[in-house]
């Protein structure tokens, strides 16, 4: 472990770690003056909690996909051989991001969580196919069950979180309020029964 965490590589996380943090707060600090959609009382609602992290998430990967290609362009200009067609995978997925973090921030409509789960999929999993595809060279499988877990915790995120439905109006609010309803008729039922028994209790 010590041996891992070396000076250049502690310098190197704090780097990224600083041009992660500082636009995905700007994109936090923005997000709060969007009002959610369907917010209800006592539950938590705007981009905050495990969204932020998502929000954070995408930061990281536009600028993890930046520094990639910005790597390969060093590589293959060495050899002879870049070509700038080699950026247009890079400029679809980053603009598919930026889309996605648009989506989040600025707009509080139930459609884009249907938005954000397709970009999940078509930016990890099936981009990795694709490009194996194209490219004419052997799956990374490894990146391929990143990508694919990486999907499949945010789309149930997604679908299940009560933030995510305050926040975008999603149907399932209502489901939230039918509980919340039930909830206060099973409370209310309870406090008439006590008390009865405590009339009874005075006789």
């Amino acid at each position: 472990m010590a041996d891992f965490l070396t000076l250049d590589i502690l310098i190197v996380l704090t780097f990224l770690a600083i041009i992660v943090a500082c636009p995905t707060y700007a994109l936090y600090g923005i997000s709060r003056s969007r009002p959610s959609a369907r917010p209800l009382p006592g539950i938590a609602h705007g981009v905050g909690g495990w969204l932020l992290l998502f929000v954070a998430t995408i930061v990281l990967s536009i600028v993890m996909l930046i520094l990639e290609t910005l790597n390969l362009y060093q590589v293959l200009s060495s050899m002879g051989s870049w070509n700038v067609g080699l950026l247009c995978p890079t400029v679809v997925v980053v603009m598919l991001y930026i889309y996605c973090t648009y989506l989040i921030v600025w707009v509080r409509k139930p459609f884009i969580v249907k938005h954000i789960v397709v970009v999940l999929w078509v930016v990890g999993p099936i981009a990795t196919l694709l490009l194996a595809f194209i490219a004419g060279t052997d799956i990374n499988y490894s990146a391929l069950i990143r990508s694919a877990i990486y999907a499949t915790v945010w789309t149930a995120y997604f679908g299940l979180s009560k933030r995510v439905a305050c926040t975008y109006g999603t149907p399932a609010v209502e489901n939230i309020l039918a509980m919340a309803r039930k909830l206060a008729e099973a409370q209310a039922h309870v406090a008439k029964v006590k008390a009865e028994e405590a009339k009874k209790q005075k006789k």
